[in-house]
């Protein structure tokens, strides 16, 4: 059978964000929010690597394959800490200009895709405040699929845009795909050093290829009472 998943850090993080929980007040506090609170099993993605001695990661809210990951790549933990997202966002602009957007094989639903960037989404928002798969669940036993076909700098810059102002998912080279496994591959004849980059939660985990799936009723996260999967899956 397959190992009980082990909170990482993060999914740790990513679960007190959606919590609203801020780790500066007092444990009292926090025992009194979380008394009133309902105890919910959720499902965790899980990414696996052929390599048996590479760790599986699970995941909360979203595993990134290319553009994002290529950017906390090459991003300094010291600019990172000492400038948060403003560091992120200049790092994305840096690599915006040196990104090669090679395209990866993807399957899954017996579909075989080349996309240049793929989100594999548990939650609804990106980068915490963009709504980028409308339709995820954190309660559900699903993913949603963020599929990017489009190629080059300026694909990727209509990308921001639509992102920004919510009009992402009526682009045509871009799919939100319900699914609860997918595969993903180099394409025959690709370059070892061109291997996409794997990030898990805002963590680098790793590189392609690599195989993504929803592990049902994996943990145990505590939300107010009447809380539906899409606010719960309100990361920032």
């Amino acid at each position: 059978g397959m190992p009980r998943p082990e909170p990482t850090t993060s999914i740790l993080h990513s679960a007190q964000r959606m919590s609203g929980i801020t780790p500066i007040i007092s444990p009292e506090r926090v025992a009194r929010t979380l008394l009133g609170w309902e105890p919910r099993r959720i499902a965790l993605g899980c990414v696996r690597w052929p390599d048996p001695q590479q760790e599986q990661r699970y995941f909360l809210s979203l595993a990134g394959i290319g553009f994002d990951a290529y950017i906390i790549r090459h991003l300094s933990e010291t600019f990172k800490r000492n400038w948060g997202k403003l560091a992120y966002t200049a790092e994305a602009v840096r690599q915006w200009w040196r990104f090669d957007y090679r395209a990866f094989d993807c399957r899954f639903d017996g579909r075989m895709l080349k996309p240049t960037f793929a989100v594999v989404a548990r939650t609804r928002r990106y980068a915490g405040s963009f709504r980028l798969a409308p339709k995820a669940d954190l309660f559900g036993d699903y993913f949603i699929a963020c599929i990017f076909h489009g190629a080059g700098r300026l694909n990727y810059l209509r990308y921001v845009a639509g992102l920004a102002t919510g009009l992402l998912s009526t682009y045509k080279d871009v799919e939100l795909t319900r699914t609860r496994r997918l595969e993903f591959s180099l394409p025959p004849g690709a370059e070892e050093k061109t291997r996409p980059y794997i990030e898990v939660d805002g963590e680098l985990t790793g590189r392609l290829p690599a195989e993504i799936e929803i592990v049902p009723d994996a943990l145990t996260l505590l939300v107010p009472p009447g809380t539906d999967g899409g606010r719960a899956g309100r990361t920032g």
